[in-house]
């Protein structure tokens, strides 16, 4: 055949046969048929890279090359997956001057308790009517204690909705609203109590004994009427 044509059929880009379009010849017994330029162009300039075994073209992934890359991405996807990012919570704007705003369990614990506050929580709900009707008389309650007073009692608002209100409220073991919550240098004062008016005996009461360093008293609990308060939902 010559060498050009035995590369090319070697290269099986032409190969050969016993006839060609014209029929058999009886003075010829092997005929080239099936030449591919654009393939005798290709072999040529861009010559297989045969380190992996198989027909490859130099600067492709090799077979083993390209199974390694998959078992890779399917094992970096898996980890993806298992650990989600989580954003940054962001800090609630506060809109009182004077009570702060509680949005989550995580609030509680830098606010109140790594700060070490004595502090008055109160706790509400969206859709407890004697709720909104307290809240601005708590508002006030903190104006005076920290304008006219000069008291460093931290007052504090919290509302049992949504996810991050439902851990709080269950972790302080709240189960009806409006609920105060009293904390000493952090830590929590006594039990939560109701209250269904402000001012309030037994609110001013706890105030007192928290601010003086008195010992938590079970009887200011029974201070006043316990009229039947919002359950939460």
């Amino acid at each position: 055949y010559g060498s050009v044509l035995q590369k090319l059929l070697e290269a099986k880009i032409i190969f050969s046969t016993d006839r060609n379009e014209n029929g058999s010849h009886k003075k010829k017994n092997a005929f080239v048929r099936g030449c591919s330029f654009p393939d005798y162009a290709e072999m040529e300039i861009w010559p297989l890279d045969s380190t992996d075994g198989a027909p490859v073209r130099f600067g492709f992934p090799a077979i083993n090359e390209l199974a390694f890359e998959m078992k890779v991405e399917k094992m970096m996807g898996s980890a993806t997956k298992s650990v989600k990012k989580t954003k940054a919570p962001t800090k609630q704007v506060q809109e009182n001057p004077f009570v702060y705003e509680i949005v989550s369990l995580q609030d509680v614990t830098e606010e109140i308790v790594n700060a070490e506050k004595d502090a008055v929580l109160f706790i509400s709900a969206p859709y407890c009517k004697l709720c909104r009707a307290i809240s601005p008389t708590y508002t006030r309650m903190a104006r005076v204690s920290m304008e006219e007073e000069g008291s460093d009692l931290f007052f504090a608002k919290a509302s049992s909705a949504g996810k991050e209100g439902k851990q709080l409220t269950f972790t302080l073991n709240v189960d009806s609203v409006p609920t105060f919550i009293l904390f000493k240098k952090g830590q929590k004062y006594g039990e939560p109590f109701g209250v269904i008016k402000l001012p309030s005996k037994k609110l001013d009461k706890a105030i007192e004994y928290l601010i003086s360093g008195k010992e938590w008293d079970d009887t200011i609990v029974g201070m006043e009427t316990n009229v039947r308060r919002t359950k939460l939902k």
